[in-house]
């Protein structure tokens, strides 16, 4: 039987590509918990693995297709604006913060870092916001 970790490092080495995928893994579990009422909680290995396969994630975790991605992870159809001011969202709506520092670029959400000390967000600036709209 082939152990479904096999090759995951392959994935893993090239994580520092990985912000923009965690960030929306984190959305589409909140978007989730929302729908279902309990924590939802997505598998990361069969979600990159997925992804992947489909064309949405590169090897280097490069997101191709963010909106594809969170569509597919919570079954709902979802829209996407890239705005300055995220301002005040409603209950089915989510942020992602695109940071800027020199070449680097970095993806976080507005209460939390999936990498907690970030050189780009420190010494960068934040670019824009991505504003995800869960059709209810």
């Amino acid at each position: 039987m082939k152990s479904r970790y096999e090759g995951v490092q392959n994935y893993i080495m090239h994580a520092d590509e990985s912000c923009f995928f965690l960030s929306l893994l984190s959305v589409a579990e909140e978007e989730r918990k929302r729908r279902f009422g309990a924590p939802e909680e997505i598998d990361f290995l069969d979600a990159v693995r997925a992804c992947m396969d489909k064309g949405w994630l590169k090897n280097d975790f490069t997101v191709m297709n963010d909106c594809k991605i969170l569509s597919w992870l919570t079954g709902a159809d979802v829209t996407k604006e890239v705005v300055q001011d995220a301002g005040i969202v409603r209950g089915n709506q989510y942020t992602i913060e695109k940071w800027v520092c020199g070449n680097g670029t970095h993806f976080r959400r507005r209460g939390f870092d999936v990498y907690s000390n970030s050189r780009t967000v420190r010494e960068g600036y934040r670019m824009c916001y991505y504003k995800y709209t869960f059709k209810e």
